[in-house]
């Protein structure tokens, strides 16, 4: 995995007081302060404030931290989609795996 998109909003509460939105939103941002902050790997990333959050690794990193951010990613991708497939959430969470050239 080289990174992830999260998009729009989960519409399981009002915006605001959505606990699958700041769920989500928790994860994303965790994984990206542990890739860059903890891991020290080079990554490009775009944040907004209508549900739009993308981080995605530079080329020309070590394998080092290469292997430590894919343990991030792989987290993020397992813990996303088991919430995805929790029947409380499942109408509200969708995870998709995209090829990027």
């Amino acid at each position: 995995m080289l990174g992830y998109t999260a998009k729009g909003h989960s519409g399981f509460s009002e915006q605001g007081s959505d606990i699958v939105c700041a769920a989500v939103s928790a994860l994303t941002q965790s994984c990206a302060k542990g890739i860059m902050n903890v891991v020290g790997a080079r990554a490009r990333y775009k944040l907004d404030n209508k549900g739009y959050f993308e981080l995605f690794l530079e080329d020309g990193q070590s394998e080092d931290k290469l292997t430590k951010c894919q343990v991030l990613l792989e987290t993020l991708y397992e813990t996303l989609t088991e919430l995805s497939q929790d029947e409380r959430y499942r109408n509200n969470v969708r995870v998709t795996i995209t090829e990027r050239r």
